[in-house]
Formats: C-alpha cells, structure tokens, sequence
C-alpha cells in the first residue's frame, strides 16, 4: 500500500470518508485530482483538497515528512512509519518518573546498530543530537508523555523536531494492551533469561548499586535492559504496523513494495 492512497490528512476529511472514496475507485491522490467531481465532496472542499494533494505531492518528492506529520491526526502517524528509510528507536531510563528524575541510560537504535548512552560517561546533548542526526522519523513507545518530555527538560535541543511515532498508543489502536514487555509476549518476542524479569523499578535500583557500590555488573545489566528494551523496537513497530496497514487499506489491490504489506 502506497502512501499516495492515504487522504486522511486532507482538513476535515475522516477515516470514513476516506474508505468512501476508495470504495468509489479512488485510490490515489492521482484519481482524485483527475475527477470532475467526487460524490459526497461538495466543488468547494474538492478544490480546497485539491490544492492540498499538490502540495502534498511536491512534498513527498522532496521527502519533507514533517509536512504530514503536522497534517496527519496524531494517532494516524503510524502511516509514514513505511515511507521513512532512516528511523531511530529511543528509549531512556531514569532514576523515577518525574520530568526532573536523573536520566541514566540512553539507547538509540538505529541502521541495525544500537548505542547505549551512559550518565557520567558517555551522556551528553551532543551525543544525542549526533546519534540522532540526519533520522528522519524518531519511534518510542510512551516516549510522547516520558522519554521526549524527560530529555527535553535536561538537553534541551538535543532530540530533532522530526515525525515522533509512539508505539504504546499505535499499538493500542491495533488491538494490543499493556506494557512494553507485555506486548512484546502479545507478538511472540522473547527476552533473555537474566532480562527478562527486570522492569523500571529494578532499573532504578540496578543504577543504585552502580553508583553507591561502584557494582559494575549491576550497571552491565541495567545497559543490557535498555539495549534490549530498545532493539526491540524495531520488530514490535513492523508487527503493529502491519496490523495496522490490514485494518486501514483499500479493499481493492493497490501495487506496492512495501515490505508490510
């Protein structure tokens, strides 16, 4: 499924209204500039959408995501996940929950290789911005009410204004509840045998034994979590996603090479 068959991000225009229009053989933004008119679309708002899909034409050739990301309804994110060559994975941990809690790791997930940012090493704003640089979208699950708001408050900067998609809420959407962890069984991954039982709370205190007693295997095991919390990422986003693409997609075949579809 192509990204030119989506129109949800046209003012005003619904996930109803758009499986109305694939349904009267509209497929692409292409079939909806060349109607005359479109039933249900009064020649007002057909003019006004489309302005829009020219415009929103010339930005997908220039791969400026960021021009959807404002239009798209913020729980339809998840639509340019695909069309995103360059994501990066992110997940922190911390000292507790509040805005000002001490972040402790930071681990970035990306091209296949994962970076464990680490307090009093290696955790600076420069070394978050340049992992991040050049990424074209950012995914996190809860990072929109944890990790973003957490980060922003100690390096301001540092993280790219760039398309965010929060698994924890597209995975909802998709029929799945819970935790990260919890999820991660929903869709069959499997942790190893010494991480497996670790959660936010042992993080906590896994960073606590480093710190008081210089405990280095207690720091080992904390890294280890949130490499594992992070590289996980990755697979969770393509299994929601595809739930995600089957539930939202036109009945008719659209070609396409995305590997989701």
């Amino acid at each position: 499924m192509c990204f030119e068959t989506h129109f949800i991000f046209l003012q005003h225009l619904g996930d109803r209204t758009e499986q109305r229009l694939w349904d009267q053989g509209i497929m692409t933004w292409e079939d909806f500039l060349a109607a005359q008119e479109v039933p249900g679309i009064s020649p007002v708002k057909k003019r006004m959408h489309d302005q829009a899909l020219l415009a929103a034409k010339a930005a997908y050739e220039a791969r400026q995501w960021r021009h959807f990301a404002c239009a798209l309804p913020k729980n339809q994110i998840w639509r340019l996940y695909p069309e995103c060559r360059d994501v990066a994975y992110l997940d922190i941990e911390t000292t507790g929950l509040e805005v000002r809690s001490t972040v402790t790791v930071v681990g970035i997930h990306r091209c296949g290789k994962t970076t464990a940012l680490i307090q009093g090493q290696t955790l600076t704003p420069e070394a978050i911005a340049k992992a991040l640089e050049g990424a074209e979208m950012l995914s996190t699950f809860n990072g929109s009410l944890f990790d973003i708001p957490i980060l922003n408050h100690h390096y301001p900067g540092a993280v790219p204004d760039i398309p965010h998609l929060d698994l924890r809420f597209a995975a909802k959407r998709a029929g799945l509840s819970g935790g990260l962890k919890k999820i991660e069984v929903q869709l069959g991954l499997k942790r190893p045998d010494d991480i497996v039982g670790i959660n936010g709370f042992e993080a906590v205190l896994l960073w606590k034994q480093w710190t008081r007693f210089g405990d280095a295997n207690a720091l080992d095991r904390l890294v280890r979590y949130n490499i594992e919390d992070v590289a996980n990422l990755p697979t969770v986003a393509e299994k929601v996603l595809a739930r995600l693409m089957q539930k939202h997609r036109p009945q008719r075949e659209v070609a396409s090479s995305n590997p989701l579809v």
